[in-house]
């Protein structure tokens, strides 16, 4: 099955996942990188979350590693919802993509260019929480944090849910601890979702819309007064 991931060339979440990717020997990827970068607002709430653990990969950049060993091949377009995509995903013969880093809402023409359509992978438990800051409310809430592979759709986290992984390791964890193991969970379990996706697909199920909750991004004081509450917690391990 040919995949290509949608990112952004300097997307500090790219190289895990393609790290991931390598792990299992998945070899029909591609990544597609949109035009508009990372921006710094979004370095500075990446860097807020992980501190440094995830800039590099072994003993070298992450950036590095990138350019230099992930091995995947790179095409370049002007925007992600732009006819420009369209054509190399039919030109390349994609049967699904998977959001490694959009900087876009991608639109019903993108969603359906592939036979698969887009995979995700949300950092909640679908969909008892949809939206913003589901790490932060799910440790507010104290409940157990869960990232959830998905179908995207026009609407955000709506999607048909293919596979869910509950993390009890993270429980009672030092808030940045939680955040670098979240996001290091996700790129697993995009690849997995991958490595696995003609299977989930016929197994996927459809979300009840009534248990559906979107929640919005956290206010400022809220996070404070959660960071200070797990910040006398120890991690139990290093980030891989």
């Amino acid at each position: 099955m040919k995949i290509g991931i949608l990112s952004t060339f300097n997307h500090p979440l790219l190289p895990h996942i393609l790290l991931a990717c390598q792990q299992l020997a998945l070899r029909d990827i591609c990544i597609i990188c949109d035009a508009l970068l990372f921006s710094e607002k979004d370095a500075l709430i990446w860097q807020s979350r992980t501190g440094s653990a995830l800039d590099k990969i072994g003993n070298v950049s992450a950036e590095k590693w990138l350019t230099q060993q992930s091995g995947y091949p790179f095409y370049f377009v002007d925007h992600h919802n732009s006819e420009m995509t369209l054509e190399l995903v039919k030109r390349l013969k994609l049967d699904a993509l998977a959001n490694g880093g959009t900087p876009r809402k991608l639109n019903s023409h993108v969603i359906q260019s592939c036979h698969h359509g887009v995979i995700n992978v949300h950092p909640g438990e679908l969909p008892k929480y949809r939206g913003c800051s589901c790490v932060e409310w799910t440790l507010l809430n104290k409940d157990t944090p869960t990232n959830t592979a998905h179908i995207m759709t026009e609407e955000y986290d709506a999607g048909p849910i293919l596979a869910m992984e509950s993390y009890s390791d993270l429980e009672n964890q030092p808030y940045k601890w939680v955040r670098q193991n979240m996001y290091l969970n996700m790129t697993k379990l995009m690849a997995k979702t991958l490595q696995n996706l003609k299977h989930l697909i016929e197994n996927q199920h459809i979300q009840d819309e009534k248990k559906a909750v979107y929640w919005k991004p956290m206010p400022d004081s809220t996070f404070n007064a959660l960071f200070k509450s797990l910040a006398g917690h120890t991690a139990k391990e290093h980030v891989d």
